[in-house]
């Protein structure tokens, strides 16, 4: 066997990412032909086949699973060696691409990061509103839960948010402020939608909480799937919602409900390959929002 040609690696973890032929020719700029060309020689070298040609698109084989856990790795260490490389001895500058939660982004990143492109004007901050298969190839940092069995990132905790209820000041006068879990029974309740996924918690929370089984929950008076705009029903005065405790709620006029009662803990991470431990952006953006709290 020859020893394994990098090039055609990178080839092979596009097509994997992609499982379809068409579109990774597309992604490298190569034409088709090629690529199945320098696929059937890699296959022919590693004396493996590498996919299951289906009628919609391409599945690895066992083997080819392991080939992409092994370019994948491969792929992310090079791009951190790359930019790594480049910022030793130069200017702060540049993009830094940041994956991150819609209302992590919107809602705590956004308004703490004038401060420092003051401080830094030549950095180029890039959002992308991300939860789960980030891609460290195309994205410098991760701001989000922490992401398990994962050793080859590194993951700095920023801070803990827990879920709590909220009203507006006129819903309250309207409806007047619930002293006890039972009397949620007759308030407007502004919940998720059904089968939304939360990363902050059971979604169900507000419409079980004191609740046995799912006959008893409570009935929602308003659904959106978006925590921002849960925080916006809730300051028009629509009714009760849960809402993380983020700084930026806790300051828009919105008044706590049952304060003693607190939904599960949420831990936001700050998250970058190993590699990347001494780029200069990456930490000082992680000192600069260590110091901002939640």
């Amino acid at each position: 066997m020859r020893p394994l040609d990098l090039s055609k690696l990178r080839l092979f973890y596009e097509i994997a990412r992609q499982r379809n032929m068409t579109r990774a020719a597309e992604k490298l700029n190569v034409s088709q032909p090629a690529l199945s060309q320098a696929l059937a020689d890699l296959e022919y070298n590693l004396k493996s086949k590498l996919f299951h040609r289906l009628s919609r698109g391409m599945s690895l084989t066992v083997q080819g699973e392991r080939l992409f856990v092994f370019a994948e790795n491969i792929m992310q260490q090079t791009e951190s060696f790359e930019k790594s490389f480049h910022e030793k001895g130069e200017e702060i500058a540049g993009e830094i691409k940041i994956a991150t939660l819609p209302f992590l982004g919107s809602g705590w990143l956004i308004p703490h990061l004038a401060e420092f492109l003051e401080k830094y004007p030549k950095i180029n901050p890039k959002i992308f509103r991300r939860s789960e298969n980030i891609d460290f190839t195309k994205t410098d940092i991760a701001i989000l839960p922490l992401i398990p069995h994962q050793p080859d990132l590194i993951q700095h905790h920023l801070f803990t948010v827990q879920g709590q209820l909220f009203a507006s000041p006129a819903y309250l006068e309207e409806f007047g402020r619930p002293q006890t879990l039972e009397e949620l029974d007759h308030h407007q309740l502004i919940t998720y939608g059904e089968n939304y996924s939360s990363p902050y918690g059971s979604p169900n929370w507000l419409i079980s909480l004191g609740r046995t089984s799912i006959d008893q929950f409570r009935k929602s008076y308003f659904e959106i799937n978006s925590i921002h705009g849960m925080w916006r029903s809730a300051q028009e005065g629509l009714g009760i919602a849960e809402l993380p405790n983020y700084s930026t709620i806790l300051d828009s006029g919105l008044e706590k409900v049952l304060p003693d009662t607190v939904g599960l803990e949420t831990s936001i991470y700050y998250i970058f390959p190993k590699g990347r431990e001494k780029s200069k952006k990456i930490n000082l953006l992680l000192e600069y929002l260590s110091t901002k709290g939640k």
